[in-house]
């Protein structure tokens, strides 16, 4: 097969059979190496031998999309193997084909968690890994001053902030903000626990509030100018220096209803997203 100068690397979820192995044989073609998330099988190995056609590397990592360790592992052992991933495709999907009294709502969980949660998960392997190479050269502020810009685009986010949490007065304070009031940055500290993305720290989970006014841990902050935003996930994640673990709680507030924005607006359902994303 005729080949292409290596362009870097590309990450597909799903990428065994169907769409996303075709996805994967593009990509080798165009010159990319490419690392193949799926559940397992044949397919795994079938995809990843597509790639070597083209002369170009191939990592094949079995895991479930719907378990975000499993995502994050899988995208570190492409990068150890591979090189930084230049490009994420999320392809991995979900479904059920009968008559819906027919299906059971164990297997309407299963679908919902692979095709919802799978793109959350790869959309944030992805995302962490971009915020690191871009900000790898640049002091703390600026790399947060980054890192909230990039989230911010690349989820279409409306507005987008990092509280980075202080041990010794067990507080979280506004470190980075893009579409709430500037002033605030810098200045507002709130205690784990409250609001909703003290919650989330303090919790260590995400929170995902699609109506958060509706929330039971919803408190407004006029500071911060957030009263505009219908939707609100709150993202826990830690950062660690040396052997000392830190908690940053990463806000962002939308306003779409589009499934790869993650919150539609208070007045859409959850199905009003599935039938427009």
């Amino acid at each position: 097969m005729s080949t292409s100068q290596r362009r870097g690397v590309a990450a597909v979820t799903g990428g065994s059979a169907g769409v996303g192995r075709a996805i994967v044989q593009q990509l080798a073609a165009k010159g990319f190496d490419v690392g193949i998330i799926a559940r397992g099988g044949a397919g795994l190995d079938a995809a990843a031998d597509d790639v070597h056609k083209y002369t170009r590397n191939a990592v094949a990592v079995a895991a479930d999309v719907a378990d975000w360790a499993a995502v994050d592992g899988a995208a570190t052992r492409i990068e150890q193997e591979l090189g930084p991933v230049d490009v994420w495709v999320n392809n991995a999907m979900a479904t059920v084909f009968s008559w819906s009294w027919d299906v059971e709502p164990s297997e309407y969980r299963r679908a919902t968690e692979v095709t919802y949660l799978g793109q959350v998960h790869g959309t944030l392997a992805a995302l962490h890994r971009i915020n690191r190479s871009a900000t790898a050269d640049l002091n703390l502020s600026d790399r947060l001053k980054t890192a909230v810009r990039v989230l911010a685009d690349t989820t279409g986010a409306d507005a987008c902030s990092i509280m980075l949490y202080d041990e010794t007065p067990d507080t979280l304070a506004l470190r980075a903000a893009v579409g709430l009031n500037p002033a605030a940055v810098g200045v507002l500290t709130l205690h784990p626990g409250m609001t909703i993305t003290g919650c989330a720290a303090a919790e260590q989970r995400v929170i995902a509030a699609p109506d958060a006014r509706r929330h039971p841990s919803y408190a407004p902050i006029p500071a911060t100018g957030e009263d505009v935003y219908a939707s609100q996930i709150s993202v826990p994640m830690v950062l660690r220096r040396g052997a000392e673990p830190r908690v940053a709680g990463a806000r962002v507030s939308f306003r779409f209803v589009e499934l790869r924005h993650l919150c539609a607006q208070a007045e859409h359902s959850f199905a009003d997203r599935f039938r427009k994303g």
